[in-house]
C-alpha cells in the first residue's frame, strides 16, 4: 500500500489508511487482513500505474458532505 509520503508499504503494517474522499478506513491483520468489515483476498497485484487489493465486498462512502463529494467515485 503507498503511504502518504509516496513509499510502499505491506498492508499488514498499516493498521488506517485514507480514501481519496478523505475517509479513514481500519486494517486489522491480527488473522486475516480486513479492511473495516471487508476481507482482503488477494494482494498485491500489480497494475500498470499502482498495486491494488482485491476485497471481498463492496465499499461505499459513509457519507458526502455538500461540495465534498467527488462524484466520479
Amino acid at each position: 500500500m503507498w503511504s502518504p509520503e509516496g513509499s510502499w508499504q505491506p498492508l499488514f503494517d498499516i493498521e488506517t489508511a485514507k480514501t481519496v474522499l478523505g475517509q479513514v478506513l481500519t486494517i486489522d491483520s491480527a488473522a486475516e487482513v480486513m479492511v473495516d468489515d471487508a476481507t482482503v483476498v488477494q494482494t498485491d497485484m500489480l497494475c500498470t500505474h499502482d498495486v491494488i487489493h482485491v476485497i471481498d465486498s463492496e465499499m461505499m462512502p459513509n457519507e458526502c458532505s455538500p461540495g465534498g463529494c467527488d462524484q466520479r467515485f
